[in-house]
């Protein structure tokens, strides 16, 4: 299988190199993911850079999160997730810039054979930070305001979404990469 590992902290280009390994040993509650996709976040670049809260030891496989199909299961595993897609939840345990990766059960979530995988191996980081900002960062009040940078990247688009989907709670949202105002904003 191939599989891109890092052999240094430094610039991607320079210190990110593909590799062809054998398909490792599958522990009892380990799963063999066969890849379909795997986001590049800003974070994997902090990561490979070494300035994120996470140091690699070298070599290094690289990727956080993906979404996958599972080939090979571990003897503790339940054997109805055979075959099932299933979300890589972000960590730097397993790397999943891979065409298999293998990946312990409890990082790993069931999902839809019939969803977009490529909107699927981004569901870890960027939507689960939204939600997270805006549901239990602050207490959210009527009439709060949400204002954002960065509002053409992913996670303004979440947010976009998150105040659309506010409608029912008196929502009034601007286009995308714009402040909305919303029955549940950040700020006062």
């Amino acid at each position: 299988m191939r599989q891109l590992h890092l052999i240094a902290h430094g610039e991607p280009s320079d210190v990110i190199e593909l590799n062809t390994v054998s398909e490792p040993a599958l522990g009892q509650e380990d799963v063999l993911i066969s890849m379909e996709a795997a986001p590049m976040n800003p974070s994997d670049f902090l990561f490979v850079r070494g300035i994120y809260g996470v140091r690699a030891a070298f070599p290094s496989s690289v990727g956080a999160e993906g979404i996958g199909q599972v080939a090979k299961i571990g003897s503790k595993v339940d054997p109805a997730l055979r075959g099932k897609r299933v979300l890589i939840l972000p960590t730097y345990e397993q790397g999943t810039w891979a065409d298999e990766v293998v990946v312990p059960v409890r990082n790993l979530v069931p999902v839809s054979d019939g969803a977009d995988p490529l909107q699927l191996s981004m569901i870890g980081i960027n939507p689960a930070t939204a939600y997270l900002l805006l549901n239990r960062y602050v207490r959210l009040m009527p009439g709060d305001w949400i204002g954002q940078t960065a509002a053409n990247a992913a996670m303004g688009r979440y947010h976009h979404c998150a105040g659309e989907a506010c409608r029912s709670q008196d929502t009034e949202c601007r286009p995308a990469g714009r402040s909305c105002r919303t029955g549940a904003g950040v700020g006062r």
